[in-house]
């Protein structure tokens, strides 16, 4: 199933329909880029697909230009704040920058975007949610939050 096919599926069906377990999975494996693990069932698959399906995320500015979305990351621990002794930095960058990427949202790891991307661009804050509720989300939550951004 590609991507179209995807959409199509999510926006034929309600919640409440019968739907074949093999169909979903490959509905979600077409719009997240990946098959769905045990914290997205948790989640809910057909929930997370409706999310991201969902054309204009919720607000009625249907006449504002797309701007290219993007997001800074840095592996330097000191920008982090305090963190716990065992925290795995690289798989914590690695799990957020899979996610913006998957939600086609550019990554500058480690770099900065031009002064026109900042000037004419979106930057996603994602550190204002990490550092407040998202430090123990994992990619498919990410997934989820980007797609809404």
């Amino acid at each position: 199933m590609n991507l179209q096919q995807a959409t199509s599926f999510v926006a034929e069906h309600s919640d409440d329909d019968e739907l074949n377990h093999a169909d979903v999975d490959a509905a979600f494996t077409a719009i997240f880029g990946r098959t769905p693990d045990d914290q997205d069932r948790n989640n809910g698959l057909w929930s997370m697909m409706v999310a991201a399906c969902d054309d204009d995320g919720g607000d009625d500015e249907e006449d504002e230009p797309s701007r290219q979305k993007f997001i800074t990351i840095n592996d330097d621990i000191d920008c982090w704040g305090s963190v716990e002794p065992d925290f795995d930095l690289d798989d914590e960058i690695r799990k957020i920058v899979d996610a913006a990427e998957s939600a086609g949202i550019t990554v500058y790891e480690n770099s900065e975007p031009t002064y026109e991307i900042r000037d004419e661009g979106t930057e996603i804050d994602w550190f204002t949610e990490w550092c407040g509720v998202a430090d123990l989300w994992s990619e498919s939550q990410w997934v989820e939050w980007f797609r809404k951004q």
